[in-house]
């Protein structure tokens, strides 16, 4: 059954509302019915957008008219299948996380993956065995006759000048990763 309005003079006084044929309900255009629900007009353009029950759209240039109590109602459930909606977003976010964490025991069972207290272990033992290996280089130079015995401390100045920027760099790329 199509609901109908009661015809309303044009110059009716502005208090006047208009109201349902057959019924003693009160209809509110955009902004009225934005000042009763102490919201924006914008916000009721929106609603109406979203799905909210108009009584009667306006053409162009006028305005549609709303039924406080059927947008109210239309709120409520709005807002109900909204919280519905957020806990079934929470049990797929939960679910994504398990199977997430499924994903990373399988790589560790694997050894893909290994605790970063065991790679920080390895990678200072092979920054030793480097460091021992480049300061030994000049006393190495200097036995197999590769360089003369005056040269073993401008090479020795070389190792640690080589050895100091790694450091430096290493220290400036740790304080970009954190």
């Amino acid at each position: 059954m199509a609901k109908t309005r009661k015809a309303v003079k044009r110059d009716a006084p502005r208090g006047e509302r208009k109201t349902l044929s057959g019924s003693a309900k009160c209809l509110l255009t955009g902004p009225e019915l934005a000042r009763a629900l102490d919201v924006n007009a914008v916000t009721v353009r929106k609603w109406a957008q979203d799905g909210c029950p108009v009584a009667q759209r306006g053409k162009t240039g006028r305005a549609s008219w709303y039924d406080p109590d059927e947008v109210q109602a239309w709120r409520r459930t709005r807002e109900r299948s909204s919280a519905f909606g957020a806990v079934a977003a929470e049990k797929v976010q939960n679910l994504k996380l398990d199977r997430e964490l499924k994903e990373i025991e399988k790589q560790k069972r694997l050894g893909l993956l290994v605790p970063i207290g065991e790679v920080d272990k390895r990678w200072a033992g092979i920054v030793a065995a480097v460091r021992e290996r480049i300061l030994s280089l000049p006393g190495t130079a200097l036995q197999q006759g590769i360089i003369p015995p005056e040269r073993e401390d401008a090479l020795i100045a070389l190792c640690d000048e080589a050895l100091t920027d790694l450091a430096a760099r290493g220290a400036m790329a740790s304080e970009g990763a954190a």
